[in-house]
């Protein structure tokens, strides 16, 4: 799949930034306290889309280091939880 739609309709593309809205609770209905609150931390962070599923939710990675550790997590955002940031193309 080359492309999605955001919350707003707009399309979204591999390499385009997205503002994450919200993680959808499918993804979080079995996990652990611990890794709700790391998914949960996407919330508000505006990264780019590495790829795109074929049920049209978009993947966006994130690393984190700390105490000499980097911990990197990817996770599927679903078109509601998505907002295209607007940049010049």
């Amino acid at each position: 799949m080359d492309e999605t739609r955001d919350s707003l309709n707009q399309v979204v593309k591999i390499g385009d930034i997205i503002e994450v809205l919200e993680i959808d609770s499918r993804l979080l209905e079995y996990l652990t306290d611990e890794d709700k609150a790391s998914l949960n931390s996407f919330v508000g962070d505006r990264l780019p889309v590495t790829k795109i599923n074929s049920d049209g939710s978009m993947v966006v990675s994130k690393q984190r280091a700390y105490e000499n550790i980097i911990d990197g997590h990817d996770v599927a955002i679903y078109p509601k939880g998505a907002k295209r940031v607007p940049t010049e193309r």
